[in-house]
């Protein structure tokens, strides 16, 4: 046999979290040195680590417009696969390209097809989050069941591919919890002070983010709790929903909008604070929740299924209804009450379920490929 050609396109990755994903597979490329790794990427100027067994094609006009990327990935792809004499083709960004390669595979980050709106003022405040829930759930069939497995993060993600495409292919692959956050250095502090308790909720202003389920546990708790304070990483002046969120908050001193913070103050905020509130109600994994984890921290989150499948068998975590205030009001009182008494996991039966078909991190992705038969 010859040696392997593993094609992966990633040509819209161009900074944040989606380059960073992208240079953690690389990374993983290394410890497979007999195959040869192709990356097909945006820039080449953005790679300057040493990858032995990778090479860099570069395609900057695909990320110019959705015609150039459509055009790309179901025409130009198809050509680039016979060229390159690919053995395996994996499409790190959700489109299934049409390609000549008999082992074809996609990872599918998105969740947004599978996001119910609970209003028409969630459609109204963010249009073109309605848009791409839309355009997603067309764009994942096209092509879909041409892929050897389908790669998804969670298992709830898992068996929506599964009954919205009618797939059997659909493999967890679960990130590696040590390439989203490092503590080294730091020391949480293991208790809450009752005198100055102060919530934290990382997150960017997206309607599904459901900051508003915080804002109204605040109104609660401002007279009552005056102690309690509540920290966003939003300004206010990002979109309309921040800017909505920011004209519900006037008046109220128990709520803090720092607005971007760097990573340094992110973690600054992981370590003093005493709480990390969680209320998201769509997320692919749900990266704070790992990185409150890595912290020690206390946390609260929505009773969904992600935040259950990334939280695992961590202890220090209350779950509540994520349209609940009260719900919400009464787990933080629990906290600051007697936080020790609540330190079991929640609700244990809502675990992750044990699966034959999860891979973990990138290496595992690489190796369940290449041993694919």
């Amino acid at each position: 046999m010859g040696k392997n050609i593993v094609v992966v396109s990633a040509v819209n990755f161009t900074n944040g979290g989606p380059l960073a994903i992208l240079h953690e597979f690389l990374d993983k490329a290394r410890l497979f040195p007999e195959s040869k790794f192709i990356a097909l990427v945006n820039n080449k100027a953005l790679f300057q680590n040493d990858y032995p067994n990778v090479e860099f094609i570069e395609f900057p006009e695909v990320k110019k417009s959705w015609a150039s990327r459509i055009f790309f990935e179901y025409w130009h792809c198809r050509k680039l696969s016979k060229n390159l004499q690919a053995t395996h083709w994996l499409c790190l960004h959700d489109m299934s390209a049409k390609v000549s390669c008999l082992n074809q595979y996609v990872y599918c980050h998105n969740p947004s097809p599978f996001y119910d709106f609970s209003s028409f003022k969630e459609i109204y405040i963010e249009p073109k989050f309605f848009l791409f829930k839309l355009f997603y759930g067309v764009l994942y069939r096209i092509n879909i069941k041409n892929n050897k497995a389908v790669f998804v993060q969670q298992n709830w993600l898992k068996k929506k591919f599964e009954t919205r495409y009618g797939l059997k292919n659909v493999v967890v692959n679960r990130p590696e919890s040590s390439f989203y956050v490092n503590n080294k250095g730091f020391s949480k502090k293991s208790f809450i002070k009752k005198d100055d308790v102060n919530i934290f909720y990382p997150a960017v202003p997206r309607v599904f983010k459901n900051f508003e389920v915080i804002i109204n546990a605040a109104k609660l708790l401002k007279d009552s709790h005056p102690e309690i304070k509540f920290h966003f990483t939003v300004n206010g002046s990002e979109n309309k929903y921040s800017k909505m969120l920011k004209e519900q908050c006037l008046g109220m001193s128990n709520i803090f909008f720092h607005g971007y913070l760097s990573r340094e103050k992110i973690n600054a905020l992981y370590l003093t604070c005493d709480v990390v509130c969680f209320p998201s109600k769509l997320e692919t994994w749900g990266l704070p929740l790992t990185e409150a984890k890595k912290f020690d921290s206390w946390i609260v989150a929505s009773d969904l299924p992600y935040a259950h499948e990334t939280v695992g068998d961590y202890s220090k975590i209350l779950f509540f209804p994520p349209d609940d205030p009260q719900s919400l009001v009464m787990k933080i009182n629990d906290l600051i009450s007697d936080p020790e008494k609540h330190l079991i996991y929640d609700n244990p039966d809502k675990v992750f379920e044990s699966l034959n078909d999860v891979t973990s991190g990138f290496s595992g992705l690489i190796s369940y490929m290449l041993n694919d038969k």
